[in-house]
């Protein structure tokens, strides 16, 4: 529980910081303080603030904290993999120009949280063609106050991503305005073509800076399965439309192609879901066995209760789909987007999953 913002002894303070220490200086200079509470004792050369002037103020300083910024991506990236605090807390100095105050402890938050964190995704590629891939997802802490777009360093900036392989050259990837910004957001999905270590962080840039963000840096494995080179060149394409029989009956009309760019014939399985939402129910089919695709060649499954050769206007002229009949009393009807498609195929030892809504009609996966 904060401190209330007015009328506060140096008792609070002590029961606050859990602490035996007793002064207007060692209590601000204590280093019991959480450096990430929004209110705190900071550097100014200011007597007394009322509590509007002090909130003002520690946004202007950003928030009592040194925001270190670097000209270049790697310098920002280098400090984020160090050993140096990241974000280090200016205590006051007990000066003329840096004076102690007990009121600067009005509206501290002893558990306040670290306010920003990330999570690295990192999937396993296919020697040759298939790169592996990664996802770098940053989130703001709930009830976190030091926040960037509050500081008067950072408030102007731009979200960032900064990564690369160890020992490379860093890339930087654009992300939203600090302003504007939405937690949890995603800042950069990414292919990359060969294995080994690699490192990301999350950076503000602003004035043409770089400042590395405190526990974003993560590091991660990338790997490459090179024993399954002659099965990089297999992508699947996935048809799915819905029509319309009555009033009450649909029919839905789905065709998966596996294509084979390879100079050998490889085998591949498949499944494939179609989800009803309005009335839960679910379609699931798969293969019975792995199917041969010849090299240079494509085969192509027809998914559902039945097959039937038709020209649904798709374009395809008239050849073989898989049918599910579908029955439904809702009053509205159904429309493709209360479909959704679910599945995989494999690829080599890989399996590839897709997803998507049926109202996007056609997937080309794993081109």
């Amino acid at each position: 529980m904060a401190l209330p913002t007015s009328s506060i002894s140096q008792q609070a303070i002590k029961t606050a910081l859990g602490t035996t220490e007793s002064g207007v200086i060692a209590l601000c200079q204590s280093a019991k303080i959480n450096k990430w509470s929004g209110r705190k004792p900071f550097r100014s050369a200011a007597d007394r603030y009322t509590y509007a002037e002090l909130v003002a103020a520690l946004k202007s300083a950003n928030f009592g904290l040194q925001i270190t910024g670097y000209s270049t991506a790697a310098a920002a990236l280098n400090a984020a993999a160090g050993s140096s605090e990241l974000w280090p807390y200016l205590r006051p100095l007990a000066t003329q120009s840096s004076p102690c105050r007990q009121g600067d402890f009005r509206g501290y938050n002893h558990y306040a949280p670290v306010p920003y964190s990330s999570v690295v995704t990192a999937n396993p590629g296919l020697s040759g063609y298939m790169n592996a891939s990664f996802e770098v997802d940053v989130d703001q802490a709930s009830g976190a106050e030091v926040i960037a777009k509050d500081m008067g360093t950072l408030s102007a900036g731009k979200w960032v991503i900064l990564w690369r392989k160890s020992g490379g050259s860093t890339s930087v990837v654009q992300g939203d305005s600090v302003a504007s910004a939405t937690f949890p957001f995603s800042l950069n999905e990414t292919e990359v073509t060969s294995a080994g270590t690699y490192e990301v962080c999350a950076a503000i840039l602003a004035n043409g800076l770089y400042y590395a963000v405190p526990d974003t840096y993560k590091t991660f494995q990338i790997t490459i399965e090179t024993n399954a080179a002659n099965y990089y060149k297999m992508w699947c394409s996935v048809s799915c439309f819905l029509v319309q029989v009555d009033s009450t009956h649909y029919r839905i009309y789905t065709r998966m192609e596996i294509s084979n760019g390879n100079a050998t014939a490889q085998n591949t399985s498949w499944n494939i879901i179609i989800e009803d939402t309005v009335n839960s129910n679910s379609y699931n089919y798969q293969s019975s066995a792995a199917t041969s695709v010849p090299a240079g060649g494509s085969v192509v499954f027809t998914p559902g209760q039945s097959v039937v050769t038709a020209d649904i206007g798709d374009g395809s002229g008239r050849v073989a789909w898989g049918v599910v009949e579908v029955t439904s009393q809702e009053e509205d009807g159904l429309s493709e987007s209360d479909f959704n498609i679910s599945g995989w195929y494999t690829r080599g030892n890989n399996r590839i999953n897709f997803s998507f809504q049926m109202e996007q009609m056609e997937q080309n996966i794993g081109e």
